[in-house]
């Protein structure tokens, strides 16, 4: 069975960057065409279980949730979140590819506003250290009273 988006109410303002169109099984792949207008088949085999375990009439029952950002199986009671899976199945780090991407950007300014929530950090962190080492020292007190 193919799932669409159909109507205004089943797009959510959620923070997916990756939505779907459609989605469908066939044989043994799970074919999503994205809202860019790129169709993506995935190999049901590469998902493990449940997916690899269930029927194929329970696989079909697939539907698009939270504005085609999710792929959902009422059947298996498990989903897909489509920027979750797609980079770890095509081997992309989004993250590494964002922070290369602003790399070079730096100014004295940033590198000294860095540094300064850094060492903030730090004198934050060491007041805790601090304050949960008098903690425990003192449960420890109270302890062998």
């Amino acid at each position: 069975m193919a799932s669409r988006i159909k109507k205004p109410q089943d797009i959510v303002d959620a923070p997916y960057m990756i939505r779907a169109v459609q989605a469908h099984v066939t044989g043994q792949v799970i074919k999503i065409k994205l809202a860019s207008a790129v169709q993506v088949i995935i190999p049901i085999a590469s998902l493990g279980a449940p997916w690899t375990t269930t029927s194929k009439e329970k696989l079909a029952n697939v539907r698009l949730q939270f504005g085609g950002s999710w792929l959902w199986w009422d059947d298996l009671d498990e989903g897909l979140v489509l920027d979750e899976i797609l980079p770890t199945l095509l081997g992309i780090k989004p993250a590494a590819m964002l922070a290369r991407l602003g790399r070079g950007t730096s100014t004295p300014k940033k590198a000294a506003a860095a540094r300064a929530i850094a060492s903030e950090v730090v004198a934050l962190r060491k007041r805790h250290q601090y304050k949960s080492r008098q903690n425990a020292q003192s449960e420890v007190k109270i302890d062998a009273v």
